[in-house]
């Protein structure tokens, strides 16, 4: 293949839809990469794993790399097995994609399914270190899956649905049911021969917290998509999961399979029935977003904290009635922490030690950096919006914009590169919980976002939509 020289001839397809005559220029093509690896590896996503190495595979994990043009316009969506991307990750990634297909910076989208049961390729508290051998081999395989991508084009037409699933999924922060409970559905047909499916999704891929390999619901669907309804290719894409888990029954295996089953069932019943979108043209932006970073505790209350986990580690505090119980038991996903293993125990609460203290010395420092920035691109097909963001997104922010934009079709995405971390609504602040006040810290920040985060991100999205 030669680099850079991709030439696309600008036709139209003629096609008869419902006795009118319409015209198309849709074309798509898709490969996918094996990126399991054959040695042992830390898998990132839980820090009561202890960062165990295992070699032991459950499912095998992909990249699967998509390509649509339109027009004179392409993107590429990269969709990977893995938890997210760091962004020197991140970076390194795009950069080999640019220099295998000439491809500009904001026609490439970097996405992650969010499992929890993946070598790490980005760095986590505790979580396990990145093995260099790994993205390598995702590096390989991510080129090979571009090549099969671009290699051939197919002329489609693209049929959108959007239905509910009750009682799959539940509000992680309260137990309520979930506020976005959409199953999206992206039908790429040719004539009556389905080619393509992209799958869009609300709800964390932490069904596996066993210690083996795995793609999660994500990777099972679209293995049986796959195998058992004929489409050559599906994609996943997990969007405002930052609140909202599935509802299981134990996080296992067995029962992962189980609900992978009943969202495949949903899928297959709502095939062939979404409407037909009519695209004429794609339109792409991309932009870094600087977000301000912003204590909401103070030196006094931090220090205390910082004592108290020493004290917890120390043996000196360990009742239920403990604040650092409380975090613990929650992080372990265990109501009582005498019958869990101690070592464990410790690890989890000296990751907090670390984290924490590290969060108490930024506050110390008069010239520590309060920015951050937040990568969002989109892909704008018609009234279809395809948004990314390289954050763990609450369903809040996608119900904002559908009421902002009740005649367009929002499609709101996250975990692009590189993942920041959770983005919640103002109001969640005051519950506090592990996605306020410490998720920020086991991503590597020093502080959390600022309480308007999100309100500024959906201006800014609002903004985007008007204008582009």
């Amino acid at each position: 293949m030669e680099h850079n020289t991709f030439q696309y001839s600008i036709e139209k397809v003629k096609l008869k839809v419902m006795g009118s005559e319409c015209f198309f220029n849709l074309y798509i093509g898709w490969g996918k990469g094996d990126i399991t690896p054959n040695f042992s590896t830390p898998l990132t996503g839980f820090v009561r794993r202890c960062e165990r190495r295992v070699n032991t595979v459950a499912d095998r994990l992909f990249v699967r790399a998509f390509f649509i043009r339109c027009r004179n316009r392409r993107a590429i969506i990269l969709s990977y097995d893995l938890l997210g991307f760091g962004r020197k990750t991140g970076k390194m990634l795009r950069s080999s994609v640019q220099n295998e297909t000439g491809i500009e910076e904001d026609e490439i989208i970097l996405l992650c399914t969010h499992t929890h049961s993946a070598p790490p390729a980005i760095e986590l508290t505790k979580c396990g270190e990145i093995v260099p051998e790994y993205i390598e081999l995702v590096t390989e395989r991510t080129i090979q899956a571009l090549r099969e991508a671009l290699g051939t084009e197919h002329a489609v037409r693209c049929f959108y649905s959007r239905f509910h699933l009750k009682e799959l999924s539940v509000n992680r922060r309260d137990g309520t049911t979930p506020i976005n409970d959409y199953l999206t559905l992206l039908q790429f047909k040719k004539d009556s021969t389905t080619l393509g499916l992209i799958i869009h999704y609300s709800a964390h891929p932490n069904a596996v917290c066993e210690d083996r390999i795995s793609a999660d619901y994500p990777g099972y669907i679209c293995k049986r998509v796959e195998a058992e309804l004929g489409i050559p290719f599906s994609l996943f894409i997990t969007g405002t999961a930052g609140d909202t888990n599935p509802l299981l029954e134990d996080f296992s295996y067995e029962e992962m399979e189980k609900y992978g089953a009943k969202l495949f069932q949903s899928i297959r019943t709502n095939l062939d029935k979404g409407n037909l979108i009519d695209i004429s043209d794609i339109t792409l932006s991309a932009e870094e977003l600087p977000v301000l970073l912003e204590p909401h505790i103070d030196k006094k209350a931090l220090k205390k904290k910082v004592r108290d986990i020493n004290n917890f580690i120390n043996g000196k505090k360990r009742s239920k009635q403990d604040a650092i119980y409380e975090i613990v038991s929650r992080i372990l996903d265990e109501e009582d922490l005498d019958a869990t293993d101690p070592s464990t125990v410790d690890f989890v609460a000296k990751a907090l030690l670390e984290n924490n203290k590290r969060y108490l010395a930024a506050l110390q420092k008069n010239s520590i950096s309060r920015t951050g920035k937040l990568r969002v691109q989109f892909v704008l097909l018609d009234d279809l919006a395809l948004i990314f963001a390289g954050a763990e997104l609450f369903s809040h922010t996608y119900l904002e914009l559908e009421k902002r934009f009740p005649n367009k079709e929002i499609m709101l995405c996250g975990y692009l590169d590189p993942l920041l971390g959770y983005i919640p609504p103002e109001e969640e602040y005051e519950r506090g919980g592990y996605e306020i006040d410490e998720a920020f810290l086991f991503f590597g920040a020093d502080m959390p976002l600022a309480k308007n985060t999100e309100s500024n991100l959906i201006s800014y999205i609002e903004g985007q939509l008007k204008t582009l």
